[in-house]
């Protein structure tokens, strides 16, 4: 027990020696800074009256985190925003179970997701590094201690879908709102009958560009409410426009102020390359000073992200900057080991099918079902 307002002569004067041990206590004079170092170590070793004989590895910690922390468990629905592989937890059987390898948010994740209060922050994190599952626990954690809509946003349809199944099923909140940015926009012009651009007139890129910026009217306007959700959160903030966020910025309730970003500019696949001016003050997000940066790469075993990096790293120079600019990050192997990836050049392209084909019937034949073998080549578009 430490006593943060009492002294250790209060307590010695008081009837709470009778419950508490004197070894077991820390009282107020005794963290003052001249204190002495060595004995305020002994007071702090004295706590506890298990002596485990030497340092605790880093697993034999999360083991004891993952035991007194139910809520920090990486759940299966989770692990699959990550790409791990699944593990074992106390939702998938009646009977708990501890798996021999523990998922569990590292000490950044777990303190990032504890401490997350109002306003807007901004999480930059590289791939596989658990942004999407902080947004998860976010969601959770709104979701009990509020009473206002949350608007969830990405720019993919198939990652709303995954969020909508992890986060609504988990909470059962009708309130929280899981959509990709065009539907969500289709839904608010349709919400307050504001008509939908005509595919005769507009189609492909010029169809999408028309359908967000009769949103951005219809809210300068006032036919669409601005401030209608009591938190916003955004992951794949790196696919969104500039003028996309400042539509999102205004959408977050003044009283709340809860606005969530989370991105990775290395995975910017549809958002070209940004202005050097461009920062988020200037779309109306006021993150400055609450940013936080996550450089470890879960999902991928040191040796294949050796490689990809290698590919990568001629157009993934990392940038610095403040942090109200989006920058980008060289990623870190969080330490998983793996099969170093074998790199196979053949004469012609004949050669590469021939070879494949062999490869995945072999693969196949080793119980690998057809559905988990990926074939992934460059197609070099014709404009």
């Amino acid at each position: 027990m430490v006593f943060t307002n009492i002294n250790r002569k209060d307590f010695n004067n008081s009837g709470l020696p009778e419950v508490f041990e004197e070894n077991l206590v820390i009282c107020k004079d005794e963290m003052r800074p001249s204190t002495d170092a060595g004995e305020f170590q002994q007071r702090i070793w004295d706590l506890s009256a298990y002596q485990f004989g030497k340092t605790l590895t880093r697993s034999q910690i999360d083991r004891i985190r993952w035991h007194i922390f139910p809520d920090l468990r990486i759940t299966a629905k989770q692990l699959s925003l990550l790409e791990l592989e699944t593990a074992a937890t106390e939702e998938e059987s009646p009977q708990l179970q501890i798996p021999d390898i523990l998922r569990i948010m590292d000490l950044q994740q777990e303190q990032l997701a504890r401490s997350l209060g109002d306003g807007h922050r901004v999480i930059h994190g590289v791939a596989g590094s658990g942004k999407t599952m902080i947004l998860a626990y976010r969601c959770q954690h709104l979701a009990q201690v509020g009473n206002k809509p949350i608007l969830v946003l990405c720019f993919n349809v198939s990652l709303a879908a995954k969020l909508r199944q992890t986060i609504q099923d988990k909470n059962k909140v009708s309130r929280i709102k899981v959509r990709h940015f065009h539907g969500w926009c289709m839904d608010l012009l349709r919400k307050y009958d504001i008509p939908r651009p005509d595919p005769r007139e507009y189609q492909g890129e010029a169809y999408i560009e028309e359908l967000v910026q009769r949103v951005i009217t219809g809210v300068d306007a006032q036919l669409i409410p601005a401030g209608t959700y009591g938190a916003v959160m955004l992951d794949e903030g790196h696919d969104f426009k500039p003028e996309w966020l400042k539509l999102i910025a205004q959408m977050v309730n003044p009283e709340t102020n809860s606005l969530l970003i989370l991105y990775d500019d290395a995975q910017n696949l549809y958002g070209g390359e940004r202005t050097k001016k461009f920062s988020f003050k200037s779309v109306g997000i006021q993150a400055q000073g609450r940013t936080t940066i996550f450089k470890l790469n879960y999902r991928n075993t040191e040796q294949v992200l050796g490689v990809a990096y290698e590919f990568a790293a001629y157009v993934m120079t990392p940038t610095t900057g403040d942090d109200d600019q989006v920058v980008l990050l060289e990623p870190a192997s969080a330490g998983r080991q793996g099969a170093i990836p074998d790199l196979i050049k053949l004469p012609t392209f004949q050669h590469e099918v021939d070879y494949l084909a062999d490869r995945v019937q072999q693969l196949h034949e080793r119980d690998i079902p057809w559905n988990e073998i990926a074939i992934i080549y460059f197609l070099r578009a014709a404009f």
